[in-house]
C-alpha cells in the first residue's frame, strides 16, 4: 500500500511540474549567424522605457539559433543583440521569425522572414543608421571648420528631411501597424 501511495505521489508531482513548464502559445525566432562561432546572442524585449533580457545562446560553429517565447495578444517589439549590434523586429502572434546574418554586418545586412512588418522595421532602422552616420560626419566637418554654419544647418535639414520622408512612407503605409509605431518613435542622434 505504501508503494502505491508513493507512486501516486511521484506521478502527481511529475504532472504538476509538466503543467508548470507549459508557457502557452509561443513565437519562435530562429536562424543562422555566419562567422559567429562562440559569440553570445541575446533576445530582448523592447518597450518604450526599457529593454528586458529574455534569453541567450552561445552560438556554435554553425551559428544556428532558436528562441521560443510566450506570445501576447498584441504586437510586441524585440531585439536580437550580438556584439553591440542589434536587429529590431516585431511579433504579433504565434509565428516564426527567421533571421539570417553575418557577425560583422549583423545589424545592417541581414535577411528577415515572417511578416511584412519586419521588412518595414528594417527599412526604418537602416534609414536611422544612415541619418545618424551622415549627421556624425557632418558634425565632424563643421568642427573641423570645413563648412560654415549656414551650410551646416542646410545640410542638417536635408538629412532630416530625407529621414522623415522614409519614416512617413512607413507610417502611412498602414497607420495601425507595429512598423508605423516603431518608425514614429525612432531617434536620430538622441532626437525624436
Amino acid at each position: 500500500m505504501k508503494i502505491f501511495r508513493l507512486l501516486t505521489l511521484v506521478v502527481f508531482i511529475i504532472t504538476i511540474l509538466n503543467s508548470c513548464s507549459d508557457k502557452g502559445p509561443q513565437f519562435i525566432v530562429e536562424g543562422k549567424i555566419a562567422d559567429a562561432d562562440s559569440s553570445l546572442l541575446f533576445l530582448e524585449k523592447r518597450e518604450l522605457d526599457k529593454i528586458t533580457f529574455l534569453d541567450s545562446i552561445r552560438l556554435d560553429q554553425n551559428g544556428e539559433f532558436k528562441f521560443a517565447e510566450a506570445t501576447t495578444n498584441y504586437p510586441e517589439f524585440y531585439v536580437l543583440h550580438l556584439n553591440g549590434q542589434v536587429i529590431n523586429f516585431a511579433v504579433d502572434s504565434v509565428e516564426t521569425v527567421k533571421i539570417n546574418a553575418s557577425k560583422n554586418t549583423f545589424a545592417t545586412e541581414y535577411t528577415i522572414e515572417g511578416n511584412q512588418t519586419n521588412q518595414l522595421i528594417k527599412e526604418a532602422t537602416l534609414a536611422q543608421y544612415k541619418a545618424s552616420s551622415e549627421l556624425n560626419k557632418l558634425q565632424q566637418r563643421f568642427s573641423n571648420k570645413e563648412i560654415n554654419e549656414t551650410d551646416f544647418i542646410t545640410e542638417i535639414q536635408g538629412i532630416s528631411n530625407q529621414y522623415k520622408e522614409t519614416a512617413q512612407k512607413i507610417i502611412f503605409t498602414d497607420l495601425l501597424s507595429p512598423a508605423a509605431y516603431f518608425a514614429l518613435f525612432q531617434k536620430v542622434n538622441g532626437l525624436l
